[in-house]
C-alpha cells in the first residue's frame, strides 16, 4: 500500500472536518436563518463577485511589486490539493473566521446593553478571527506574515461592506489563492 504524504493526510483532515462542519452548518442555518453567519442575499451578485476579484488582485499585485517575493513555493500537483486551495480552504476559512468568529462577535454584541462591552466583543472577534487566520497559514517571515495580516483586513472589509455576508469574503479568498497557485504574478 503506497504510503499517504503529511500534505496529504492533512487535506483529507481537513477535507472531513470541514465536511462535518457544512452538515451542522446547514442543521443551524435553518434554526438561525436571521444570523449574520446564514444570510446569503443574491440580489447583488455582481457586487458581490467583482469587487472580491478586482480587490485580491489589486493587494495580490501591490503586494508583489513592494516585496518581490512568491507568496507559494512549490506546484500544488494533485487534484485535491487544487481543491483544497481553491474550494473547501477558501469557503471553511471564511465561513468560520469571518462568518462565525467576526459574526458571532458582532451578534453578541448586540445582545448586550453595555456599549464598551459591545464594542470590546467586537474588537475581540476581530482580531480572533485576523490572529487564527495568520496562524493557520503558518508563515513566519515578517513580509508574509505583513500580507496575511494585510489580507485578512481585505476580507474582513469585504465582509463588513456587504453587510456581514460571508460570500464575498469567500470569493475573493479563492481568488487570492487562484492568483497565487497560477503564479500570475511569480
Amino acid at each position: 500500500m503506497a504510503e499517504i504524504s503529511q500534505l496529504m493526510y492533512t487535506d483529507m483532515v481537513w477535507l472531513a472536518a470541514g465536511a462535518i462542519f457544512l452538515v451542522v452548518y446547514f442543521i443551524l442555518r435553518k434554526k438561525l436563518s436571521h444570523h449574520a453567519l446564514f444570510s446569503f442575499k443574491y440580489e447583488n451578485f455582481l457586487k458581490s463577485i467583482l469587487i472580491p476579484i478586482l480587490s485580491s488582485f489589486i493587494v495580490l499585485s501591490l503586494f508583489r511589486f513592494i516585496s518581490g517575493i512568491p507568496l507559494m513555493e512549490g506546484r500544488i500537483t494533485s487534484w485535491f490539493g487544487w481543491v483544497s486551495f481553491l474550494i473547501t480552504g477558501p469557503f471553511f476559512e471564511e465561513l468560520f473566521l469571518r462568518g462565525l468568529v467576526l459574526g458571532g462577535s458582532f451578534y453578541l454584541s448586540s445582545k448586550l446593553r453595555n456599549k464598551y462591552a459591545s464594542y470590546f466583543f467586537i474588537a475581540l472577534g476581530f482580531l480572533l478571527q485576523l490572529f487564527v487566520f495568520v496562524w493557520i497559514h503558518g508563515y513566519s517571515e515578517t513580509v508574509r506574515v505583513l500580507y496575511l495580516v494585510i489580507i485578512g483586513l481585505l476580507y474582513s472589509a469585504l465582509f463588513l461592506f456587504s453587510k456581514r455576508e460571508v460570500l464575498p469574503a469567500m470569493i475573493a479568498h479563492a481568488v487570492t489563492n487562484l492568483i497565487i497557485i497560477l503564479g500570475v504574478f511569480a
